[in-house]
């Protein structure tokens, strides 16, 4: 997830009104999968797609989602997400900062919904 709270927060709530602006249903650390406390950090249950925001890339010594552990946990469950028709975007927060969310999704059938209007 994104590194500073107050600014998660603030990123999320720019996101949620876009997103709730043109009509989206969308939801945050939605749970995929029954039996499995999995939750991805953006759904859209409609489409079947999801949004990853993966921490720690330029930490040293690696964050939770680049250590070995996290890294196999991560792939189990981008595995079974696939396995149910789940499309999974994987981002850096920094990626998610500068909108890069949008450049994947327009390519989607969101597409319609996105594109009234330009963001």
């Amino acid at each position: 997830m994104i590194s500073s709270p107050k600014l998660q927060r603030i990123e999320f709530a720019i996101f949620d009104k876009f997103m709730a602006d043109k009509g989206i249903e969308h939801i945050l650390e939605h749970r995929f999968c029954a039996g499995r406390r999995w939750r991805m950090d953006i759904a859209f249950p409609k489409y079947k797609i999801a949004i990853e925001i993966e921490g720690g890339a330029f930490i040293k010594g690696g964050g939770r989602h680049n250590r070995g552990v996290g890294f196999v946990k991560d792939m189990e469950k981008y595995n079974m997400a696939a396995s149910l028709g789940w499309r999974v975007f994987r981002m850096t927060p920094q990626q998610f900062h500068k909108g890069e969310w949008y450049d994947w999704l327009i390519r989607t059938e969101m597409v319609e919904q996105l594109d009234e209007g330009v963001m």
